[in-house]
């Protein structure tokens, strides 16, 4: 039987009312999975970016703050910028050394939406780690509860490490071990302690004991392999610098896995481990070194390889590597030296001339730091003579020793204009290479006017 007339017209009209029926449909459905889909991929960038936090932690806990901040890098590339990633930053570049990084990641934190308690004990965490006596005290008795126990017994040692008082690390280290006998960091430190004390072997028997706990403590390898190259034992050093591979310190192993080389007489080998080196700025080395407790002045890996092409008789090699020392750091008199050996076997006489007598003045002003060492010992409350010291070593021996005089200048006097001028100028030489430090030499240069 067929459909009847009235009916078979309808038929388009009923098609029409179902197309449309079901393209409503359609797009309510599109709708929700979409609205679901963007729920979905709220909950889980949260949840990735919580659980890339949470790994930093523990990685901060397993004292491996180079590994928490990539957990961090990755949580700020899922979820963006927040407060407490900021502060957890700043609490892993502490651990780290990264002190410039720590007090940026603070200043990002602070115009975010974070506890103002936690923000100060962050805060208070940093400065402790940058010698701050007021910051250490709070954090023991006011900061206690806002981070974890490791964290704060180690800005604490480094604070009592920043002003000398050996006493004061050994006690807080003896707590900190009662509290957490399994620490690395603990022996770590001690051997630190050690060191500075010029007690090498004790500090030998630390930083092994730091290993048998922690045997990934790479920085713990470095120190112990910077003491035995020190005592002439090569062979042991090298076997500890290879241990750092993969580790965040792996460039600068090679170059002192170089050094140890050439000290041997083996050129080759030497060149073969320092050569990936090379080419990288001396002030990312530089930040590497102070990671491990290593103050480095110089552009070390070329340094090194000064060495080895000066053992290798190849005058031609040497001259561009120790210009390249000496635009570092003019005050190297080994580089100096190096380079006046080289520009004579070239027969290049004149320049070698006003080489050696840039060497004869640099040498004249340190025995002049003698003479003025002797005299603070009699009298150390000179400031002038001080000052007068604190002028030689900036224009001819360190800049680091430089800044501790004068530091030691600020310390009894805090307004003394000529301790500010020469400090501005450690520190606007230090901004050549890290520019942190010109914020601080603009401050100095408005005291020492």
């Amino acid at each position: 039987m067929g459909s009847p007339p009235e009916q078979i017209e309808d038929m388009p009209v009923l098609r029409l009312r179902s197309w449309v029926a079901c393209l409503r449909w359609t797009r309510w459905r599109a709708l929700l999975l979409v609205l679901v889909t963007l729920v979905f991929l709220a909950w889980w960038l949260d949840a990735a970016g919580r659980w890339c936090r949470q790994a930093a932690q523990r990685s901060l806990r397993n004292n491996s703050p180079w590994t928490a901040l990539k957990w961090i890098d990755r949580s700020r590339s899922i979820r963006g910028a927040t407060g407490e990633t900021y502060l957890l930053e700043a609490r892993a570049c502490a651990r780290a050394g990264l002190n410039a990084r720590a007090i940026s990641a603070l200043a990002l934190a602070t115009g975010q939406d974070v506890d103002s308690a936690a923000l100060e004990a962050c805060q208070d965490l940093v400065a402790a780690h940058r010698g701050d006596l007021a910051a250490a005290e709070r954090l023991t008795t006011l900061r206690t509860s806002r981070l974890p126990d490791c964290e704060i017994y180690e800005a604490v040692v480094r604070c009592a490490l920043f002003h000398g008082r050996w006493d004061w690390a050994r006690g807080a280290l003896a707590a900190w071990e009662k509290d957490l006998p399994r620490d690395a960091v603990v022996p770590y430190l001690r051997g630190r302690v050690r060191e500075l004390e010029e007690q090498l072997e004790d500090a030998l028997r630390e930083y092994e004991a730091a290993l048998r706990l922690q045997p990934t403590l790479a920085k713990a390898a470095f120190r112990r392999a910077v003491i035995l190259r020190e005592l002439r034992r090569f062979d042991e050093a090298v076997t500890l610098l290879q241990r750092c591979r993969g580790s965040p310190f792996d460039l600068i192993a090679r170059i002192e896995v170089a050094d140890c080389r050439w000290q041997q007489g083996d050129s080759d080998a030497a060149w073969e481990a320092l050569e990936p080196a090379l080419s990288l700025a001396p002030q990312y080395l530089m930040e590497l070194y102070l990671q491990v407790e290593e103050y480095i002045e110089d552009d070390r890996a070329a340094l090194v390889a000064t060495r080895i092409r000066a053992g290798q008789d190849n005058a031609e090699s040497v001259v561009p590597l120790a210009a390249r020392v000496l635009d570092f750091n003019h005050r190297n008199i080994e580089a100096r030296n190096l380079l006046v050996s080289a520009l004579r076997r070239l027969g290049r006489t004149a320049e070698a001339d006003e080489q050696t007598a840039i060497v004869e003045q640099l040498l004249d002003k340190r025995r002049q730091t003698t003479d003025l060492r002797r005299l603070l010992s009699e009298n150390p409350n000179d400031l002038e003579t001080r000052c007068d010291l604190a002028g030689l070593y900036l224009e001819a021996e360190s800049l680091m020793h430089a800044q501790f005089e004068l530091l030691a200048v600020l310390e009894r006097s805090a307004n003394h204009a000529r301790a500010h001028g020469l400090l501005a100028r450690v520190y606007h030489e230090r901004a050549r290479y890290a520019p942190a430090f010109s914020e601080l030499g603009e401050y100095h240069d408005r005291f020492g006017r």
